[in-house]
């Protein structure tokens, strides 16, 4: 019996598709193998390296326009009614 690899020398793999010509939604053939395993999203998410100490300028200026009442431009509610209203109407 050969022994078991431990969990960080075991090299990820993208796993084969059930149907054959479908590409799986990554590709880790080109990720090099530096021997370290990569971290889990969980792992990735828990990171405190992932942001910045900097608070992004755009955020820094809506949180502005919000407490100083800037109305909202976007157009946002006219598009969800418009797209609702597309959405459900029967096709001919």
């Amino acid at each position: 019996m050969k022994p078991a690899k431990s969990p960080s020398a075991i090299t990820p793999t993208a796993p084969a598709s059930k149907n054959p010509g479908v590409q799986p939604l990554i590709d880790l053939g080109n990720v090099p193998n530096t021997g370290e395993a990569l971290p889990m999203p969980h792992e990735r998410d828990q990171d405190v390296k992932m942001t910045s100490d900097e608070t992004n300028p755009v955020v820094a200026q809506a949180k502005k326009d919000i407490e100083r009442g800037v109305k909202d431009t976007s157009n946002s509610p006219e598009m969800d009614t418009t797209y609702r209203a597309l959405k459900d109407k029967p096709k001919p």
